[in-house]
This record gives structure tokens, sequence and C-alpha cells, in this order.
């Protein structure tokens, strides 16, 4: 009774997610989904090349991402709701892997599973929930957690590594062809396999994969991706430090001054987890949860590097939470392994109860957040749908400014002659 319990506790996470998906989605095409709507076009009117499908967009490559956005498309009449729950749906798997790694090592009681999904469907993350083309970072992260699991499996004697490490890598090729952080999951995966101490033809092996993968990927950025130059943080310390800090606590809170207090007190649970993992001398038993924090510290190195000349607010976005709240995942998972592990210290009790009340106290901030900014989306994109409505009569600059995207006029002409996005019968837009 108590683990059915337990169970329905956890699912409740998921289904607010996806009401709130249902409450707040609008099917309206915004800034970059005018892109994959160009796509959708040329595929109907047979101009669409092979080679648009590796095409970079700024830093990223989305191939995977992109196929499935194509596919939906042609599915749904380019519903755009439809992304939205293909991203709670991935959000929701992410989770899934965090509680199989969690029942596998955790010898504790299954509700400590709790804070962990409430975190990692946390509506902190609207701006992703409500924005389909997000699609390719929650794919990044998904991939990139899985790949780390599938390793992980390598220090396990029932299973093969034939069976898992070539998944491992099929999971770290589509992380890493969704969005830039996925390429992540090669040089994490490598330590990863260093902690387990796997055998040396498979770390080998990942390391040439990971070099090949790292190379073509490259080649195809060859015009440069968008943003600063990532040594510009670098001459910066002090802000690079601030934007950084403000990202880490933006898994909970939206507001700059609790981000930024809250992403301090992360990355002090986060050494304390890690000190705890030394002095138990428990990598391999923990390398899953570590390769977790990594890939999340090191995605919002990225993003500090990338955006820190945009101001210190662009790390309040809700979109980069995604990146954020594994770390302080990672971090509650560790420090709660070593409370019920042997030896176990009054550091840990503390540490874990530290983050423990924190996350539970957040979690009225976070999803207050996501309400708030879920109406505000919501609103945005009711008037975005009117204007896109009378496109024929509509100036193209407000037209634009309303879907965050230039060009819109024609693709607009598109969908209406196609009977998609809002065209579609049924849409209730015209």
């Amino acid at each position: 009774m108590a683990r059915a319990g337990a169970l329905v506790l956890l699912s409740v996470p998921v289904l607010l997610a996806f009401l709130f998906v249902r409450a707040f989605g609008v099917n309206s095409l915004f800034a970059d989904q005018w892109m994959i709507a160009g796509n959708i076009e040329r595929v109907v009117n047979g101009s669409f090349s092979l080679s648009e499908i590796w095409a970079s967009h700024h830093e990223h490559v989305i191939v995977f991402p992109r196929l499935v956005m194509i596919g939906l498309g042609f599915l749904t009449n380019y519903d755009v709701r439809f992304e939205m729950y293909v991203v709670a749906a991935s959000l929701a798997a992410t989770m899934l892997v965090y509680f199989l790694a969690f029942r596998r090592d955790f010898t504790g009681s299954i509700w400590f599973f709790a804070p962990v999904a409430f975190l990692a469907m946390s509506l902190r993350q609207h701006g992703n929930m409500l924005w389909g083309f997000q699609i390719t970072l929650v794919f990044a992260l998904l991939f990139s957690v899985l790949t780390f699991f599938l390793l992980d499996r390598l220090r396990r004697d029932d299973v093969s590594e034939s069976r898992a490490f070539p998944l491992a890598i099929l999971a770290a090729f589509v992380a890493t062809f969704s969005s830039a952080p996925g390429l992540l999951a090669w040089p994490i995966g490598f330590v990863h396999l260093l902690l387990i101490r796997a055998k040396k033809k498979l770390v080998l092996a990942w390391g040439g994969f990971g070099a090949a993968v790292w190379t073509v990927y490259f080649g195809i950025l060859v015009e440069g991706a968008g943003g600063n130059s990532p040594f510009e943080s670098l001459a910066r310390p002090l802000a690079s430090a601030d934007f950084f800090v403000t990202l880490l606590g933006g898994a909970m809170f939206g507001e700059r001054s609790l981000a930024h207090g809250a992403g301090i007190v992360i990355a002090a649970l986060v050494a304390v987890g890690f000190s705890l993992v030394l002095l138990r001398g428990s990598f391999g038993e923990d390398a899953f949860w570590m390769s977790v924090i990594f890939f999340s510290l090191f995605s919002l190195a990225f993003v500090t590097a990338g955006r820190l000349d945009s101001g210190v607010e662009q790390a309040l976005l809700s979109r980069y939470a995604t990146f954020s709240i594994p770390a302080t995942v990672g971090a509650y998972i560790l420090l709660a392994k070593a409370v019920f592990a042997a030896g176990r210290s009054s550091a840990a009790f503390a540490a874990f109860g530290v983050i423990f009340v924190f996350i539970i106290a957040s979690l009225p901030f976070a999803y207050l957040d996501g309400i708030r900014g879920g109406e505000h989306i919501r609103a945005g994109r009711e008037e975005a749908v009117a204007v896109l409505s009378e496109y024929e009569e509509r100036p193209d600059a407000e037209i634009e400014a309303a879907h965050g995207w230039e060009g819109i006029s024609g693709r607009a002409a598109a969908l209406d002659r196609l009977g998609y996005g809002i065209f579609a019968e049924g849409s209730g837009a015209r």
C-alpha cells in the first residue's frame, strides 16, 4: 500500500505537466517554428533537400528534433500543441530514467524520490513546455541522461556489453544531433567509463566514436555559431560567476535575488556531495549521478559563455531551468545515498536535510512562476493567432513582431493553402 501510494504521488507532477500544456498551450507558431514550416512547405512542393536535415541552426545541429517536428507537422496538420506534449513526455521520460537509476542503487524508501519527480517536471520549465521547438533542448537532456544510464549498466554482471554499449552510442548520437549540449554526452561518457573501470577496449572505442562525432558536428558548423566568443566570459570572471550561479538557481526560482542565492546553496551542496563520494570512494557506484551533475554544470557553462553579453536577466529565462535542474537532482541523490550508506556522517545528514527542505520549500515558487509564465505566454500566442488569421490585411511588421520571425507572410499563405496550423479545419481561428 505504501509503495502504491508513493507511485501515485510520483505520477502527480507528470499529470500536472500535461494538464499545464492543455491549459496554456496555443496552436500558434512562434519564432523558429516558422523555419520548420518552411521545411514542411518544401517537402510538399518537392523542393526539400536532405541536406536541410543536417543544416546547422545557430550553434545547434537539430537533426532528430527537426525530423520529429516535420513528421508531427504532417500527422497533425502542424498543430504545434502536439510538439508541446512531446516536450512534456520527454521530461517525463527523463524522470523515469532517474527513477530507474534510483531504484537500482538506493536502499531507502521510494518516497525519497518524490522531490526528484517534482523537480524534473517543474513548471519552472514553462518556456520549454509551451514552445514545441524546445524539443531540441529536452532531447539533448533525455538522451544524454539515457547515455549515462546505459553506460552505468556496464558495471553490472547481468547486462551484456554487446547490448548496453551500442545503445549508449546511439543515445549519445541522438543527443548530439538534437542541440549543442548533447555534445557533452561524449566527454562525460568517457569519464563515466573511467569511473566505473570499464574495459579498456570500451573506453578507447567510446573515445574514438566521440572524436568522430565531434569532428562531423563542427564540420557542419563551418560558418561559425551565433553568440559571443566563449573566451569573452574568461575576460569577465565576476560577471560570468554571477551569471552561472543565477542560472544554477534558476532551477527553482525565476526572481533574480532568489535564484542567485539558490545557486550558491546548490553549488555548495554539490561540493558536499562530491566530497562525500570522495571520502567513501564510491566513484563507480555514484558515477551516474556524478555524470548527471557534470552534464548540468557544463551545459550551464556553455550557456554562460554564449549568453553573458545579454545580461544576467537572460539567466532567469525558464528555458535554461531544464539544464539547471539535473545538478540539483544529482546532488540530492548523492546526499540521500550518503545518509543510507555504511559509516554515514552527521555532515551527510545535515546536508541532506538542507537540500530536502530547500527543494520542498522552492516548489510553490516554481509552480506559481510557471502558472504566471503560462498565462503570459498564452496571452501572447492568442494575440499572435488573431494577427495571423488576418495576415492578408495586416502589415508584415505587425505579423513579424507578434511571431518573433521575419518573412512570415509567404509562409502564412502556404500554411493557408495547405490547411495547416491555425488554418486547419476545426482550429477555430477562421
